[in-house]
């Protein structure tokens, strides 16, 4: 099952229904998802893929700038002290639900976003900012 903010979006339901419902994907395999950031979470990958293939319990680990391996739970945890929700009592009360919650703040902040774009006569895409 994919995480919220994944779920219904056409590539990840693909990556879903592929790695719940093949016997290829049930057998073990070592895959490696490279990117430019050096933080993992500004990576779409640790938001995005590393999550889902953690909550179908594949063991996804991070390898930061200085070479050093986490876990995708220690990256949850930093990515909840991020937001600001690591206290106990606080709204939202559990931690899945702050950790969705960080989720979501952290989306928002490394998401792409097109400009605005407009086209011309031509039929050309020409950029406004």
């Amino acid at each position: 099952m994919l995480a919220p903010i994944t779920r219904g979006w056409p590539p990840f339901r693909r990556f879903d229904q592929a790695s719940s419902g093949s016997s290829q994907a049930r057998k073990p395999h070592r895959i490696a998802a490279l990117c430019a950031e050096a933080d993992p979470l500004d990576c779409h990958r640790c938001l995005l893929v590393g999550r889902a293939l953690t909550e179908a319990g594949a063991d996804v680990g991070h390898i930061l700038s200085s070479g050093e391996i986490i876990s995708h739970e220690q990256a949850e945890d930093r990515l909840v002290e991020l937001a600001g929700l690591t206290t106990e009592g606080l709204l939202p009360a559990s931690r899945e639900q702050r950790l969705d919650e960080a989720y979501r703040r952290r989306a928002r902040k490394v998401a792409y976003a097109m400009r605005k774009s407009s086209v011309n006569a031509r039929g050309v895409t020409a950029r406004r900012d």
